[in-house]
């Protein structure tokens, strides 16, 4: 066996089973990165107020999605008034039970992509570990070369084995990263959303309140 080739059929087989599992790696993570990225991004950037949204009969799904999309934002001046506050209420209720649920799906598989760049790097070691005195060996006794030779080609191979290993962690990891950096200002900007709406809420209930009052009978008022 010639350990310095890089032909597949040539390669050891724990070689060929780390090359196997970073070809599936890449691939399942290919696949829910688009997945992310689709449910973060979408196609279109228009943004979109919450009392449109509500105006137009949208479900608890349609606003958690262009919350998680961040192309909902908050009520204009002139759409905080109007009859719909309890319906926009009762629906922020729905979406942000529905926005927390699909936000934690989506976080779930950014760590998954992070946990997988920590995998495939303590694998790269693993390999690189296992495959050194073989591959030392093999150009020690194979050929007519010095020890110290022998030893600098076989760190130049595992290094180029090592290389694969390294660059997908690498890879993995940024996308990961990127991914729950974007999860976390969709997650602060619904929050902001969701805490303007309620005082929005409290605010016309407590103006209601006072006019009412205000327009009692001040002799009713003393009693």
């Amino acid at each position: 066996m010639q350990y310095d080739h890089l032909s597949w059929h040539l390669q050891p087989v724990h070689v060929k089973m780390f090359l196997v599992f970073l070809f599936a790696a890449w691939c399942v993570a290919l696949a829910r990165s688009v997945k992310l990225a689709h449910t973060l991004y979408g196609l279109s950037r228009r943004r979109v107020s919450l009392g449109q949204v509500v105006v137009g009969d949208s479900s608890e799904d349609t606003i958690a999605s262009l919350a998680l999309t961040g192309r909902i934002r908050g009520n204009e001046p002139n759409e905080r008034e109007g009859g719909a506050e309890s319906r926009r209420g009762g629906l922020l209720h729905l979406a942000d039970s529905r926005f927390r649920y699909r936000w934690d799906e989506c976080y779930a598989i950014a760590m998954w992509i992070k946990n997988l760049a920590i995998l495939t790097l303590i694998l790269s070691f693993a390999v690189v570990a296992y495959g050194f005195y073989p591959t030392w060996l093999y150009e020690f006794n194979d050929t007519n070369v010095p020890g110290s030779l022998a030893l600098f080609r076989a760190v130049t191979l595992l290094s180029r084995r090592a290389a694969f290993g390294t660059v997908s962690s690498a890879a993995f990891y940024a996308v990961g990263i990127f991914f729950e950096g974007a999860l976390r200002r969709r997650k602060a900007g619904w929050k902001r959303l969701h805490s303007q709406v309620l005082r929005d809420s409290t605010g016309g209930a407590a103006s209601r309140l006072d006019m009412s009052s205000l327009s009692e009978n001040p002799a009713e008022r003393k009693l």
